[in-house]
Protein backbone atom coordinates (compact mmCIF):
# COMPACT_ATOMS: atom_id res chain seq x y z
CA UNK A 1 0.00 0.00 0.00
CA UNK A 2 2.84 2.47 0.70
CA UNK A 3 3.57 1.98 -3.32
CA UNK A 4 0.08 3.09 -4.14
CA UNK A 5 0.46 6.02 -1.97
CA UNK A 6 3.58 7.04 -2.98
CA UNK A 7 2.25 7.04 -6.56
CA UNK A 8 -1.06 9.34 -5.77
CA UNK A 9 1.08 11.47 -3.69
CA UNK A 10 3.97 11.66 -7.01
CA UNK A 11 0.60 12.42 -9.37
CA UNK A 12 -0.79 14.78 -6.93
CA UNK A 13 2.93 16.85 -6.98
CA UNK A 14 3.09 16.81 -10.71
CA UNK A 15 -0.50 18.19 -11.51
CA UNK A 16 0.31 21.18 -8.82
CA UNK A 17 3.74 21.55 -10.71
CA UNK A 18 1.89 22.63 -14.21
CA UNK A 19 0.98 26.31 -14.57
CA UNK A 20 -2.36 27.07 -13.83
CA UNK A 21 -4.86 28.25 -17.14
CA UNK A 22 -5.88 31.34 -17.57
CA UNK A 23 -9.33 32.76 -18.36
CA UNK A 24 -7.94 34.76 -21.32
CA UNK A 25 -5.75 31.43 -22.31
CA UNK A 26 -9.20 28.58 -22.82
CA UNK A 27 -10.66 31.58 -25.44
CA UNK A 28 -10.54 31.22 -28.60
CA UNK A 29 -7.71 33.55 -30.93
CA UNK A 30 -9.21 37.76 -30.62
CA UNK A 31 -10.77 37.80 -34.38
CA UNK A 32 -9.30 41.23 -36.08
CA UNK A 33 -11.14 44.33 -35.15
CA UNK A 34 -13.03 46.04 -37.31
CA UNK A 35 -13.50 49.91 -37.07
CA UNK A 36 -16.65 51.37 -35.92
CA UNK A 37 -17.97 53.41 -38.79
CA UNK A 38 -20.80 55.98 -37.46
CA UNK A 39 -22.70 58.38 -39.56
CA UNK A 40 -22.32 62.20 -38.62
CA UNK A 41 -26.21 61.65 -36.61
CA UNK A 42 -24.78 58.76 -34.60
CA UNK A 43 -21.79 60.78 -33.45
CA UNK A 44 -23.51 63.76 -32.70
CA UNK A 45 -25.50 61.23 -30.44
CA UNK A 46 -22.40 59.78 -28.91
CA UNK A 47 -20.66 62.82 -28.08
CA UNK A 48 -23.99 63.94 -26.41
CA UNK A 49 -24.39 61.21 -24.18
CA UNK A 50 -20.97 60.66 -23.68
CA UNK A 51 -21.05 64.40 -21.90
CA UNK A 52 -24.20 64.80 -20.44
CA UNK A 53 -26.20 61.23 -20.04
CA UNK A 54 -27.61 61.27 -16.30
CA UNK A 55 -25.71 57.65 -15.48
CA UNK A 56 -22.28 57.52 -15.35
CA UNK A 57 -22.31 53.69 -17.23
CA UNK A 58 -23.61 55.03 -20.02
CA UNK A 59 -21.33 57.48 -20.26
CA UNK A 60 -18.55 55.53 -19.92
CA UNK A 61 -20.25 53.10 -22.67
CA UNK A 62 -20.53 55.86 -25.33
CA UNK A 63 -16.94 57.39 -24.74
CA UNK A 64 -15.38 53.83 -25.27
CA UNK A 65 -17.48 53.73 -28.90
CA UNK A 66 -16.18 56.82 -29.68
CA UNK A 67 -12.62 55.53 -28.52
CA UNK A 68 -13.06 52.80 -31.05
CA UNK A 69 -14.81 55.27 -34.05
CA UNK A 70 -11.60 57.85 -33.53
CA UNK A 71 -9.35 54.36 -34.57
CA UNK A 72 -8.21 53.23 -31.08
CA UNK A 73 -8.25 49.16 -30.87
CA UNK A 74 -10.52 47.45 -27.85
CA UNK A 75 -7.39 47.50 -25.40
CA UNK A 76 -6.89 51.09 -25.77
CA UNK A 77 -9.98 52.39 -25.23
CA UNK A 78 -10.18 49.65 -22.61
CA UNK A 79 -7.29 51.39 -20.59
CA UNK A 80 -8.34 54.61 -21.08
CA UNK A 81 -11.28 54.16 -19.62
CA UNK A 82 -9.83 51.65 -16.50
CA UNK A 83 -12.28 48.57 -17.88
CA UNK A 84 -11.60 45.30 -19.01
CA UNK A 85 -11.28 45.23 -22.93
CA UNK A 86 -13.93 42.73 -23.17
CA UNK A 87 -16.15 45.12 -21.70
CA UNK A 88 -15.67 47.02 -24.34
CA UNK A 89 -16.59 44.49 -27.03
CA UNK A 90 -19.45 43.71 -25.34
CA UNK A 91 -20.31 48.01 -25.72
CA UNK A 92 -19.66 47.24 -29.27
CA UNK A 93 -21.76 44.13 -29.83
CA UNK A 94 -24.89 45.41 -28.58
CA UNK A 95 -24.31 49.23 -30.55
CA UNK A 96 -23.91 46.99 -33.78
CA UNK A 97 -26.78 44.40 -32.48
CA UNK A 98 -29.44 47.40 -30.97
CA UNK A 99 -27.92 50.68 -31.62
CA UNK A 100 -27.96 53.33 -28.63
CA UNK A 101 -30.60 51.60 -26.78
CA UNK A 102 -27.67 48.73 -26.17
CA UNK A 103 -25.47 51.48 -23.98
CA UNK A 104 -28.14 52.41 -21.65
CA UNK A 105 -28.63 49.77 -18.36
CA UNK A 106 -28.77 46.44 -19.64
CA UNK A 107 -32.35 45.71 -18.21
CA UNK A 108 -33.64 48.69 -19.17
CA UNK A 109 -32.24 47.83 -22.45
CA UNK A 110 -34.24 44.45 -22.41
CA UNK A 111 -37.03 45.89 -21.46
CA UNK A 112 -37.16 48.31 -24.19
CA UNK A 113 -36.27 46.09 -26.93
CA UNK A 114 -39.34 43.84 -25.99
CA UNK A 115 -41.94 46.87 -25.79
CA UNK A 116 -40.60 47.14 -29.11
CA UNK A 117 -41.35 44.08 -30.46
CA UNK A 118 -44.50 44.10 -28.30
CA UNK A 119 -43.76 40.99 -26.61
CA UNK A 120 -45.59 41.12 -22.43
CA UNK A 121 -42.55 39.63 -20.46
Amino acid sequence: MNGDADAVAAAYLRESDKKPVLRDERRAPPQPEVPLVLCEAELVTLREMAIFHSEARTRTRTQGLLRLAQGRTLQQSADDLGVQADHVDRWRKRWDTVGVVGLIEHHLAELLRRAAAGENK
